[in-house]
């Protein structure tokens, strides 16, 4: 909080006339921890009673401890803040897509609704789904397969071919396009030129020959 209450005069026009008179930064019940010596941790505040009370028990325990009977009826109305089932299936079911990652809920949520969408379309061939729901910083891999196609060019498209014929040639990728090219055209069709490296190799040899034996 030191650094809000140091630049104020970075802030907007209500917070610089606010601090003429008392520095809005100034917390009566937060302050900053000198060390961790200080820090209270009481556990966490979500899925407590109010987790408990859905499952509808007898009495419940107060954080004073005390017990008490719960008097009460409970109904639970699911809220999300994203989608529900139907707008979801709804989306789902006009795209098609080969996965679905369900994130943004929680968990029992999203198990539930994981498992409708796979009722949905198991007993549908034509279709078919994965449902992902990963927990918080946990991967999901999905593997994709694209076909790719290779346009023939130049000399090599002259001639004729027929089914199962191979063709040889440079296969040349641009733009994610691929040219399968004669070498002799790639001058033509594309940037690059042909050349040709001649390779000599040279083995020095040390050892002594014996002399020729004369011939008659």
């Amino acid at each position: 909080m030191a650094v809000y209450q140091t630049y104020v005069n970075t802030m907007n026009d209500k917070i610089r006339k606010a601090i003429n008179i008392n520095n809005p930064f100034v917390f009566k019940h937060i302050s900053n921890l000198k060390s961790m010596d200080h820090f209270d941790d009481i556990g966490p505040s979500v899925g407590t009673l109010a987790k408990h009370i859905m499952s509808e028990p007898e009495e419940i325990t107060t954080m004073s401890g005390q017990k008490l009977q719960l008097k009460m009826s409970v109904d639970y109305i699911s809220f999300s803040a994203h989608t529900d089932y139907l707008q979801t299936s709804e989306f789902i079911r006009a795209l098609k897509p080969p996965h679905v990652i369900l994130v943004h809920r929680e968990q029992n949520e999203m198990a539930r609704l994981k498992a409708a969408l796979i009722r949905e379309y198991e007993d549908n061939d034509q279709v078919h789904i994965e449902v992902h729901n990963p927990r918080n910083t946990e991967a999901v891999t999905l593997n994709f397969r694209g076909e790719k196609l290779a346009k023939v060019m130049g000399s090599l498209a002259d001639e004729k071919c027929v089914q199962g014929q191979r063709v040889l040639g440079i296969l040349v990728k641009k733009n994610f396009n691929y040219h399968i090219l004669n070498p002799s055209d790639l001058s033509t069709h594309t940037e690059l030129a042909m050349r040709t490296v001649k390779q000599t190799q040279a083995i020095p040899l040390t050892a002594r020959l014996p002399p020729e034996e004369p011939h008659w």
